[in-house]
């Protein structure tokens, strides 16, 4: 990422969090309700702005955060038809005031069951193909542009408002400015913010600055 980027980016990020306590930022804030967990990602999910680790690993920039059509769930957009679905318990911000770049939101998730599409999963995800309807299909529909055949065996069409959705069924997601420490060491992808807490991160995160 280019200088002017990162000089972009902590602009946005910090007025992120200024958006998002007008009153001033605590150095750490904990919420529970959808709603609220909705409300204090919406501003950090934008295009370019932030940096999401994923709860098994990997990381993907998350663009839209919004309730998710699933009681008691989210959807975590990363592009325009595709989703990633958890089910959250909690979300912490953590400030760090000498950097505020660096400071993060934590989101807790409550286990999400299985849809019963497969047999078996090897991860604590299933990606799958979701209708408007609510219906799960085979991630290989989207591949194939199908979800089956009609009666009279003909192939029916996958719908152009159908998303690929991912379910998480547990974890944690992290999420980070793009131009943040977390996000510029590549060995942060291994998943491990999934086995620590709020303040293992943040303890982390200052020992490297």
């Amino acid at each position: 990422m280019s200088e002017e980027f990162d000089v972009w980016n902590k602009r946005e990020w910090e007025a992120a969090i200024r958006g998002t306590f007008p009153k001033g930022i605590p150095q750490c804030a904990e919420f529970k309700q959808l709603e609220e967990i909705v409300r204090v990602l919406q501003p950090f999910c934008k295009n370019n702005l932030n940096h999401t680790m994923l709860a098994d690993g990997g990381g993907m920039d998350i663009i839209k955060v919004e309730s998710g059509r699933e009681e008691g769930c989210i959807d975590l957009w990363p592009s325009a038809r595709s989703t990633y679905v958890c089910k959250p318990s909690r979300l912490i911000f953590e400030y760090l005031p000498n950097s505020p770049l660096n400071s993060f939101l934590l989101l807790e998730t409550n286990t999400l069951q299985p849809s019963g599409v497969y047999e078996e999963l090897s991860r604590p995800y299933e990606e799958l193909v979701e209708l408007t309807d609510g219906s799960f299909h085979d991630r290989s529909c989207w591949d194939q542009a199908s979800i089956g055949h009609d009666e009279n065996g003909c192939e029916i069409p996958l719908p152009k408002d159908a998303r690929l959705t991912c379910r998480f069924l547990s974890g944690k997601f992290l999420f980070v400015a793009k131009a943040s420490r977390w996000n510029s060491d590549s060995a942060t992808y291994d998943g491990r913010h999934s086995k620590m807490t709020a303040q293992q991160i943040r303890h982390a995160i200052e020992h490297a600055l």
